[in-house]
């Protein structure tokens, strides 16, 4: 009796890993893709997105809202002087912390397609049940956690999709600006 609950702890341990690895991918997968609604192609500048200026055979296949983000963002040249060999070293860094005014960093182009993905997928519901259903976001983030905090930021002054937020672990309060984010919830 005792090596056979043994075996099914075993079993079970053993097949967590890969029932979270299914649970990650789905996850991963819920957001997908979505041709945009005929509201987004008729209010986004869609030249302000540089994958849709690179390859605009794009814009009729992929959602996408600009999120009040800048077209571009500047890149400043720098240099510092090595402390090991005493040469010059050169390099660029990309701004994206000044894309929005709303909150800064590389995680608004991803939310501009993703966003975009879930109000697409809501418009296109066939009822109203399926409508709320797919308005529903859930973002699931540690206290501070920067996904968290610019989730709730684009989403509720953009009123693109309603917003729930389940906050895994709370930790500490590291991070300023998404915890003032979950502070204001």
């Amino acid at each position: 009796m005792i090596f056979a609950a043994a075996g099914a702890t075993l079993v079970g341990v053993a097949l967590l890993p890969l029932s979270l690895v299914g649970v990650l991918r789905r996850l991963h997968g819920s957001v997908g893709l979505a041709p945009p609604t005929p509201a987004m192609l008729a209010e986004e500048n869609t030249a302000a997105c540089c994958l849709f200026r690179h390859v605009p055979c794009l814009v009729p296949v992929l959602a996408w809202r600009s999120l009040g983000a800048a077209a571009e963002t500047p890149v400043h040249e720098c240099t510092l002087v090595s402390p090991l060999s005493a040469e010059k070293v050169r390099f660029l860094v990309k701004r994206e912390d000044l894309i929005s005014p709303l909150y800064g960093g590389n995680k608004v182009r991803t939310l501009q397609h993703q966003l975009a993905t879930c109000e697409a997928r809501a418009a296109t519901a066939s009822t109203e049940r399926e409508r709320a259903k797919r308005s529903r976001l859930l973002v699931i983030g540690s206290g501070g956690s920067n996904q968290v905090g610019e989730n709730k930021q684009q989403t509720l002054l953009l009123s693109i999709v309603p917003l729930s937020i389940a906050v895994a672990a709370r930790g500490h309060l590291a991070n300023s600006t998404a915890s003032m984010c979950q502070l204001a919830e």
